[in-house]
């Protein structure tokens, strides 16, 4: 037994090997007790080992817990800084419910505390204390209150993630502390400078105005911060609130920060509130972050991806930087994919279109999928270019791998039937192409495609299309679903424009899908039937009417370009595209610049 050993350093070794084995997922619970009895012992060394078992196991072993809370809060007043920090934080996380009062009183002398780091120690068990009892919310308001207002860059950041998780909407606690937040902020951790970023991400929309509309100004009189502000963002008569060209100024110098969190978070900030000709000056770090490991790489790639929706201009001058490289997991590749099409334009599109070229011919068929699809995507965004995208995919189609042929002709489908697609004597020409890869392609998928072509534009084809429909009824048994439906559809407009040359066949192709094992296309030929075969009287109105039901303008296929996420950009809900835990959206812009007064340097 621990307390059977006399020496500190059996003591020691012996709570090393339970913390081990605590570390591995073990159950050490039998030995609160034997652990517990330690708490007052003076050894700095064994306090630390003893406060992190006490930590894990003090929820569980409740009343043996007990037995520590006084020595605990002996230690809270230890002349040593680190030991009154240390038995704050053990405190603080014991989730027992019938010490709440000890650990609020403990809470609110650690925020007076002359120590910085026992401040923020007990900034951090304020959301503990928050979680395990939201009734004593309003006294811990009054300690975030005061942590605001502390002047050490060490509580700051903590004391900011406190306000987060209590009261993020007491935007009243803020407005004395906001160019004190601003002026400290480069001093704060690197944590804590996402957090604060992303507060005050917050903090502007709901106080400062869109800068792309006409600003409304101040009530109050602000000529004598006049130096302050020039002082501090070195441009004076700004057009934007001047507490708004503070905050965009602040943020900027840490952009060399080492912490990819803390660029992504001023990109993000610069996002929501810099005017557009300004949000250009986080391109380049954002884009240096791209370089990180795969896991930064990608939660960047999606926050630049969030970004080029909207203000793709500013990623223009990087454009070689999402190229794809051979080494790279499939997710990040199909996410600069992604980038790619989004940053196509009528200046850099045959650049792009050369990169995709050469990722046609790499063996990763999904791979290549979602490039031939990036370029039909291209084409959808800017039809400006969309003859140089048909022309890249018409190459395609003389490809020797099966699959780039078959994503190629389903694009190009899809192209043909949009509002705005090729027209004239090369409309024709790819058309005539698809017809003639018909013996070619395998792919059920872009079989169909063909099929739906040809029967889409029967006039440009007419001397084919029997022949079509006359092959395709002999391979109609064995055909993909997919494949019978577009085969039943071109046989009704064949009927409908050319009975002479195509009625037997398509009777022929009726009677096979009349036993076909899949209930859809057996329900299709008996209405394609009725319609266009049956010589009763009561179907002659449908008949007459058949022009109008198979051969008739198509709606435009819906092609899924990358949109913007309906999360914030740079959060984990965007991420994962599902609203997370205290997850808190960016708000709208004020109508009016809010609290200008309030957020005055106080005097002192």
């Amino acid at each position: 037994m621990l307390q059977d050993i006399n020496t500190d350093k059996q003591k020691m070794e012996g709570l090393k090997l339970v913390i081990a084995a605590m570390s591995k997922g073990e159950n050490v619970s039998e030995l609160f007790p034997d652990v517990v009895k330690l708490v007052g012992n003076s050894n700095s060394e064994i306090k630390k080992m003893v406060y992190i078992y006490l930590i894990q196991y003090a929820e569980v072993e409740q009343n043996a817990s007990l037995l520590a809370i006084n020595i605990l809060k002996k230690n809270i007043s230890n002349s040593n800084q680190l030991i009154r920090a240390q038995a704050l934080r053990t405190l603080s996380s014991f989730r027992v419910k019938m010490i709440i009062q000890v650990m609020m009183a403990s809470i609110t002398g650690g925020v007076k505390d002359s120590s910085p780091y026992v401040r923020k120690t007990s900034a951090h068990a304020i959301g503990k204390m928050f979680s395990l009892d939201p009734g004593q919310k309003d006294a811990l308001v009054e300690c975030i209150d005061r942590l605001l207002k502390d002047r050490s860059p060490m509580v700051l950041g903590s004391a900011v993630a406190a306000f987060e998780e209590v009261c993020p909407d007491r935007y009243d606690l803020i407005h004395p502390n906001f160019r004190k937040f601003c002026e400290i902020l480069p001093d704060v951790d690197e944590w804590g400078q996402v957090t604060l970023l992303t507060m005050l991400t917050r903090y502007g929309r709901t106080q400062f105005v869109d800068p792309e509309k006409e600003k409304p100004k101040p009530a109050d009189d602000k000529k004598d911060d006049d130096d302050y502000l020039a002082a501090l963002s070195g441009a004076p008569g700004e057009e934007l609130d001047s507490d708004h060209r503070i905050l965009l100024n602040a943020v900027l110098p840490l952009l060399r920060s080492r912490n990819p969190a803390v660029i992504q978070s001023i990109a993000v900030l610069y996002y929501y509130l810099a005017p557009t000709p300004e949000k250009h000056k986080v391109a380049r770090a954002l884009v240096r972050v791209v370089r990180s490991p795969r896991e930064i790489q990608y939660a960047v790639l999606v926050t630049i991806r969030a970004i080029a929706t909207t203000n793709a201009d500013i990623f223009h001058p990087y454009l070689t930087d999402f190229f794809v490289d051979i080494s790279e997991p499939n997710f990040t590749r199909k996410i600069k994919i992604d980038v790619l099409t989004l940053l196509a334009n009528e200046s850099n599109i045959d650049r792009i279109l050369r990169e995709f070229n050469y990722y046609t011919s790499r063996e990763e068929k999904e791979f290549v999928a979602e490039v031939i699809q990036a370029i039909g995507k291209c084409a959808v965004r800017i039809p400006e270019v969309t003859d140089r995208c048909m022309i890249q995919l018409m190459q395609l189609l003389g490809s020797k791998s099966e699959a780039v042929v078959a994503e190629a002709v389903v694009v190009i489908k899809q192209l043909l039937q949009m509002p705005v697609n090729v027209e004239g004597s090369q409309n024709d020409d790819v058309i005539k192409q698809l017809t003639r890869l018909f013996d070619k392609v395998k792919n059920p998928k872009a079989r169909s495609s063909i099929i739906w072509v040809v029967g889409e534009y029967l006039d440009k084809v007419s001397a084919y299309a029997p022949d079509i429909l006359r092959q395709l009824a002999k391979e109609f048994a064995d055909s993909d679903d997919v494949v019978k439906h577009q085969i039943l559809n071109l046989g009704a407009k064949l009927m409908i424009k050319n009975p002479e040359q195509s009625g037997l066949i398509f009777q022929y192709i009726l009677n096979m899908a009349r036993y076909d094992v899949n209930y859809d296309i057996r329900d299709k030929s008996r209405l394609m039937r009725h319609i266009l075969l049956n010589p009763q009287e009561k179907f002659k109105v449908l008949n007459a009417h058949a022009r109008n039901l198979f051969v008739t303008a198509k709606p435009a296929p819906l092609i899924p370009l990358p949109t913007h996420s309906r999360f914030n950009i740079g959060s984990l809900a965007q991420i994962i595209n599902q609203t997370t835990a205290n997850y808190l959206p960016v708000p709208e812009w004020s109508e009016v610049v809010m609290n200008a007064e309030e957020r005055k340097v106080p005097e002192t």
